[in-house]
């Protein structure tokens, strides 16, 4: 994976790219990749992260999530917590996305599969992006029974930004939205992104 910094003005870099000891560790598979079109911004896809009340609504998680957010100068981590359904009845699962910028992301799950995501999202047009979905996983899941969990949650994982896909296809940015109870610090979010605009 090749990092780059781009920026309208020709300004040095702000900050460092961070490195994910899974990415290089022997004992974690190599990526595997799955790629979309996205038809919006950056912000708009970066936003869902923190709008906690859809992991129930558009994806269907069995409870209502809990989340925690940290927020640190250019880096945003979140920590949701959620029940997922599953044929062998429900399991606890704990979700850490973390953001450096606008521009790298990687979300850890445990739970029914230990996963780390590396999102590459790159914009190539006015509302365009490519996103490239890294998954890499502990060697010790992909064999016996443990394979059929870790396969299986790469692919829920793949079928939830399908749902987000329709969703950001379509979405209109509102300055001024109307925010409701449970919704999550939609406002709180676009002040830290702010930041990561050059005008």
């Amino acid at each position: 994976m090749i990092s780059f910094w781009f920026h309208p003005h020709g300004a040095p870099p702000q900050w460092e790219v961070e490195a994910f000891p899974e990415a290089s560790d022997p004992d974690w598979t190599d990526y595997e990749i799955h790629e979309w079109r996205v038809f919006g911004s950056l912000q708009n896809m970066a936003e869902n992260a923190v709008d906690v009340a859809h992991f129930r609504y558009v994806h269907g998680t069995a409870t209502f999530p809990t989340s925690e957010m940290i927020w640190d100068g250019v880096r945003r981590t979140s920590v949701i917590k959620a029940g997922l359904d599953t044929p062998q009845g429900r399991v606890e699962s704990r979700i850490e996305a973390r953001m450096i910028g606008p521009g790298q992301s990687a979300t850890r799950f445990t739970g029914i599969a230990e996963t780390l995501l590396v999102a590459a999202v790159t914009p190539v047009e006015k509302d365009e992006v490519r996103v490239r979905f890294c998954f890499t996983q502990p060697k010790s899941q992909t064999g016996g029974a443990s394979a059929l969990a870790a396969r299986g949650f790469i692919h829920e994982v793949c079928r939830q930004l399908d749902q987000d896909k329709v969703i950001w296809d379509h979405q209109r940015y509102l300055s001024k939205p109307i925010i409701c109870d449970g919704d999550g610090p939609i406002l709180r979010f676009r002040q830290y992104y702010n930041q990561f605009y050059a005008d």
